[in-house]
């Protein structure tokens, strides 16, 4: 179909003819039409919000991870405060009875360093019990005083869970990571590698934050005082941590040191890691937040590895401009797109409330962009597809309507008796025939009584008028000769008077193939209509009764 368009163009550029063919008038037409409904179709489609089913889809589904990751971050965090001043209460109150018992003032501890290693001791039974029912990496007790004498450093203890798992560290084996080794023997926990047996004062600036704050907001209670550190890492450890801090006050306000809870990489990773199934490389965070920035150096990480390595210096600049989902940009790097929430991890009048953390989940563009091609790639295959079948029903409907005109006047064009071309299913088409075998018998008997006139004329001697222009009658001769035997066979019984179809039956030729003759006779002898040849076959028959006279 597309095959017979393209050759009635070429014929058109060959032959230097003006106009548009019928077949290919109507092959563009019905292509506006069908393709004009499809384009209707696919504006519905993007006014009803189908091509940015992707975008919601995607927005729902990260709506979701951060409603799953808020609410877990605020109540795990705001369960561990609570034990965390609990436990902050209880300490104190062990360690003010302990120095009573010895009659050493709180606010003299730094002075008596040979009582620590056993004031340690009477207290880690509580630490040891707190932090076997805690959702927590490990718990650490640092005294505002060191067992080594003019020292700077800190006299505790840190006990490391090295294999926390998200429900509880019953199971979960126990680690000595600072405190006196004496201690630690006599309860049979296992020193790590990394032990030392004093907290420096390089790694504890989360204890100077505390109990300054402490002091400074003496009239503030306990609920109020505690503090979430930044992620860091104390010396000697294998990963970082976000450390829970509360000061430990006796009854007359001083603060004796602190004590506190640890979240490790590992286990917020763990507990916060969002479903990965939709988005390989997602991945959530608590982080602190400045102004438009996320400060992930300082917050935590969960998800994919490579991401965790990838971002954990780095400082996000948040856009929540011109689209549903926020971009995270990175200098130098790839965006990601994704939503945060603020989330409060202290009180209202705490001295730390203005620290702004957000939770957030974020996933790389390229990965959101990757998964909107793999929904939209159906269907732009079913539009190509619709498309494409669109121009092949319009091809087929114009040839199935034009082929009857077209076969008309192909045998129009071919000659013949006008009254024996077949009719067609079109009332128009079938008029026109009937006009022309009218006009084609009107011709005939025109010509019949023009010849019969000039028999009349000579037979009675008068001058003989001219019945054709004698010299397109001598070129007419002339084309003669160009005829090949085939189609002169054909021409001969034309002027016998034979008509098409009785050509066809006494050459036994199809009637296809006379036409292909008759339309090479007409064009060889430049003859313009049946009209003209017939008037020439009549003057040669003409002449060739005179020869025989």
């Amino acid at each position: 179909m597309f095959k017979d368009a393209i050759t009635l163009w070429k014929k058109i550029r060959l032959r230097g003819e003006k106009g548009t063919p019928l077949y290919l008038r109507l092959f563009l037409l019905f292509s506006f039409f069908i393709l004009s409904l499809v384009l209707a179709f696919l504006l519905l489609l993007n006014i009803a919000g189908f091509f940015h089913a992707g975008t919601h889809k995607s927005e729902v589904w990260f709506q979701n991870e951060l409603e799953h990751l808020f609410q877990d971050v605020s109540a795990d965090y705001g369960t561990l405060s609570v034990q965390g001043v609990d436990l902050a209460t209880r300490l104190a109150k062990k360690m003010e009875n302990y120095l009573k018992e010895e009659n050493i003032a709180p606010s003299a501890l730094k002075e008596h360093p040979e009582i620590l290693e056993e004031l340690i001791s009477q207290v880690i039974p509580e630490l040891l019990s707190s932090q076997q029912v805690s959702k927590c990496s490990g718990a650490f007790l640092i005294l505002d005083a060191s067992i080594i004498a003019n020292s700077t450093q800190r006299a505790g203890i840190f006990l490391k869970c090295t294999e926390p798992n998200t429900v509880s560290t019953i199971d979960s084996r126990l680690h000595y990571l600072r405190g006196p080794a004496n201690v630690a023997r006599e309860y049979g926990i296992e020193l790590l590698g990394q032990w030392q047996m004093e907290f420096t004062m390089e790694e504890t600036d989360f204890f100077t934050t505390t109990v300054e704050n402490a002091r400074l907001n003496d009239k503030l209670p306990l609920s109020r005082l505690y503090y979430w550190s930044p992620r860091q890492m104390l010396a000697g450890n294998s990963e970082s941590a976000m450390l829970l801090t509360i000061p430990l006050i006796s009854s007359n306000g001083t603060v004796m040191g602190v004590c506190g809870y640890e979240v490790s990489a590992m286990l917020f990773k763990r507990s916060y890691s969002p479903d990965n199934s939709v988005y390989t490389r997602v991945f959530s965070s608590l982080s602190p937040c400045r102004e438009d920035h996320l400060l992930l150096h300082d917050g935590m990480i969960a998800g994919n590895s490579y991401l965790n390595s990838s971002m954990g210096d780095d400082n996000v600049r948040i856009d929540c401009t011109g689209s549903q989902l926020c971009q995270y940009l990175i200098d130098n790097q790839d965006g990601y797109n994704g939503l945060h929430q603020a989330i409060v991890l202290y009180p209202a009048d705490s001295p730390y409330a203005a620290e702004g953390w957000v939770a957030a989940v974020m996933a790389p563009c390229s990965d959101l962009e990757a998964m909107y091609r793999e929904e939209t790639i159906s269907l732009q295959i079913g539009i190509a597809c619709l498309c494409l079948l669109s121009l092949l029903a319009a091809a087929f409907i114009s040839r199935k309507y034009i082929s009857p005109v077209l076969n008309t006047l192909e045998n129009i064009k071919s000659g013949g008796n006008y009254a024996d071309l077949p009719k067609t299913e079109y009332q128009e088409i079938n008029d026109l025939l009937e006009f022309l075998a009218s006009q084609d018998e009107a011709a005939s008997a025109a010509l019949a009584e023009a010849e019969a006139k000039f028999l009349a004329a000579e037979n009675n001697g008068e001058e003989l008028p001219p019945a054709i222009d004698s010299d397109k009658y001598s070129r007419f001769l002339e084309c003669l000769e160009t005829l090949s035997p085939a189609e002169r066979r054909v021409f001969d019984l034309y002027v016998q008077e034979y008509r098409a179809k009785d050509i066809a039956s006494t050459l036994c030729l199809s009637m296809n193939t006379v036409k292909y003759h008759n339309s090479n006779i007409y064009g060889k002898l430049e003859v313009g209509s049946r009209k003209e040849l017939l008037s020439y076959i009549r003057y040669m028959r003409y002449e060739q009764k005179q020869k025989e006279k």
